[in-house]
């Protein structure tokens, strides 16, 4: 799974919140948006 469709599946989720999930969203988006920003220099 790439992280788009990660990010679709836990802001489509309904009713009952999987922390673990989010947890891993977080760490997920933050190196995304770590090499987006890194990928401007090279």
């Amino acid at each position: 799974m790439d992280f788009s469709a990660f990010e679709k599946r836990i802001h489509s989720r309904v009713g009952e919140e999987d922390f673990e999930e989010w947890d891993d969203f977080i760490i997920w988006e933050s190196y995304v948006k770590a090499s987006r920003y890194w990928e401007q220099f090279l």
